[in-house]
C-alpha cells in the first residue's frame, strides 16, 4: 500500500529474515534435523551440569555455542563449532573421567555454512549489505554443491528451498540493481550478464530517478562506469574497491558521472536487513 501511495519507496524484505527461512526448511530435512537433534542433547547435557562444562572447557579451550543473529544460525554454527572440535570432544568423553561414556558426535555443516556467511553479512550492521545480496546468494549456492561434490542428486534439494524463498522473497529488482552497480562485482572479472540483472537496474533507474533528463545522463553515464574510462580508469579505482564500501567508492569515483553516481550511492546505502533493530532472542534458547 506504500509503494502505490508513494510511488518513489521501494520495499524490500528483511534478507536476514528469508535466509533464516532457508536454513530452518534445510532443518527440516531428516538428516538435518536427526543432527541438530543430537547435537542439542550434547549442548544441553554439557551445559546443563557444571563438571562436565568444567571439563569441556579444559580440553576444547573454548565454548561450543556460538551465538549469531537468529535462532537458527546460531544452531548450524554450533553445529560448525562441534565438528570443528570433535577431537578434543572425543578426548574428553573417552578421558579417565568419563571411560564409561561415548557422546562423540559428527555434524555435517556443509551444505550450510554458505548461508550462514550470506546470513552475518547481511546483519551485521558494519556495512549496507544490498550491494553483495544478489551476488553472495549466488556464490552460496555454488559452494553448496561444490562441498557436495557437485552431485545434482545431493544439493538439488538444498537449492529448491532456497530458490522458493529467494524467489518469493529477495528476488527483487533492487537487489539485482545494487549487484550491477557495486563496483566489486563489476570489475571482478566474471559480472553475470543475466537479463534480469538489467531489467533490474532500469526498472529501478525509472522508480528512483523521477526526472527524466537526470534519468537519461544516468543511463548514458553507464558505459564509462563498466568501461573504466575517466576517473574510473584510475588504478586507485580498482585498488580500492575493497577498502571502501561500494557507496563510499561512488563517492569517491564518481565526480564525472553525477546523475549515474547520485542513484548508484542512493541503492547502495539501503541496508537489506532489520535484524539489527531485532536483537532479542535468548542466546541458549536457539541451540
Amino acid at each position: 500500500m506504500l509503494m502505490v501511495k508513494r510511488p518513489r519507496l521501494w520495499w524490500t524484505p528483511c534478507a536476514a529474515n528469508c535466509i533464516e527461512l532457508m536454513l530452518e526448511k534445510i532443518g527440516e530435512l531428516p538428516q538435518h534435523n536427526n543432527a541438530l537433534r543430537k547435537a542439542k542433547k550434547v549442548c544441553h547435557f554439557i551445559y546443563n551440569h557444571g563438571e562436565v562444562l568444567a571439563l569441556m572447557q579444559t580440553h576444547t579451550k573454548k565454548d561450543l555455542i556460538c551465538p549469531a543473529p537468529t535462532r537458527f544460525a546460531t544452531a548450524y554454527l554450533t553445529l560448525q563449532s562441534m565438528y570443528s572440535l570433535k577431537q578434543p570432544l572425543e578426548q574428553m568423553f573417552t578421558s579417565k573421567e568419563w571411560e564409561n561414556c561415548s557422546w562423540a558426535k559428527k555434524a555435517d555443516v556443509k551444505t550450510t555454512k554458505p548461508l550462514i556467511n550470506v546470513l552475518r553479512m547481511t546483519a551485521s550492521g558494519t556495512m549496507p549489505g544490498m550491494g553483495f545480496i544478489y551476488g553472495a546468494m549466488d556464490k552460496a549456492k555454488e559452494e553448496i554443491a561444490k562441498n557436495l561434490g557437485n552431485e545434482e542428486g545431493a544439493y538439488k534439494e538444498i537449492w529448491k528451498i532456497i530458490d522458493d524463498k529467494w524467489e518469493f522473497q529477495l528476488h527483487r529488482d533492487l537487489h539485482a540493481s545494487a549487484y550491477f552497480l557495486n563496483p566489486r562485482f563489476q570489475y571482478s572479472g566474471n559480472l553475470s550478464t543475466h537479463l534480469e540483472i538489467k531489467l533490474g537496474l532500469l526498472t529501478c533507474m525509472f522508480k528512483l530517478v523521477p526526472n527524466e533528463d537526470d534519468r537519461i545522463e544516468a543511463d548514458l553515464q553507464i558505459d564509462t562506469f563498466k568501461n573504466k574510462r575517466g576517473i574510473f580508469a584510475f588504478g586507485q579505482g580498482k585498488s580500492s574497491i575493497y577498502d571502501r564500501s561500494p557507496a563510499d567508492w561512488w563517492i569517491q569515483f564518481g565526480d564525472k558521472t553525477p546523475e549515474l553516481t547520485s542513484f548508484a550511492v542512493r541503492v547502495l546505502s539501503l541496508t537489506c536487513s532489520s535484524s539489527t533493530c531485532e536483537r532479542n532472542w535468548s542466546t541458549f534458547s536457539m541451540v
